[in-house]
């Protein structure tokens, strides 16, 4: 009976390392135990590395190639493009007649400087320049259409290009003129629109 005690206490003492032996030993392996070049990518799990574990000639090569330069923001849009806008005219007027401006600065340089020929306000009666709603206009090539979207204490409401009245301003820009109706204040909201000839 006392063999049949050591030879269970034995098999019980092999199992146990069986089942605890893996874990041991993957505990005690060290980066210092594996030999320099022995790891590969099948070894490594996927999605476990960073770019920090990388080496500078493996990052260098996950830039491709570079790609056409985008279009400047600042330089004439491609013929056809149509860009929006929106900006007030507004002050207070001491009496009818009195003059208030609003200046709107393009983001762009048009491909043809505009000219007070192609600034045009719009309420919404279409014309060879301009069509659609007053809130959307829909300008030709080469044309500005300012579009008036609400205007309070207004007789009359002009648009020219921005330097040819002023210029101080950029010519990049037009200008909105209001002409007051009577005292107080002057408000004029407007959309534009531009179409690149």
């Amino acid at each position: 009976m006392n063999r049949m005690w050591t030879v269970l206490a034995v098999g019980l003492v092999l199992i146990a390392a069986a089942i605890g032996g893996g874990a041991t030993a993957g505990a005690l392996i060290t980066g210092k135990q594996i030999k320099n070049n022995s790891v590969t990518g099948k070894d490594v799990k996927n999605g476990s590395l960073a770019v920090a574990d990388l080496g500078q000639s493996q990052v260098a090569q996950l830039h491709g190639a570079d790609g056409e330069d985008g279009l400047s923001g600042f330089g004439p849009p491609p013929s056809g493009t149509v860009i929006t806008g929106g900006g007030l005219a507004s002050g207070p007027a001491a009496s009818a007649g009195d003059v208030i401006r609003g200046y709107s600065s393009l983001s762009f340089q048009p491909a043809v400087p505009l000219t007070d020929a192609t600034v045009h306000v719009y309420f919404g009666t279409p014309s060879a320049s301009c069509t659609g709603p007053a809130g959307a206009p829909v300008p030709a090539a080469g044309q500005l259409c300012v579009g008036l979207v609400d205007f309070q204490n207004q007789a009359g409401v002009f648009a020219f290009a921005g330097a040819s009245q002023q210029p101080d301003v950029d010519p990049r820009g037009f200008n909105v003129v209001v002409t007051s109706s009577g005292a107080g204040a002057v408000l004029v909201t407007y959309v534009w629109a531009y179409r690149a000839p």
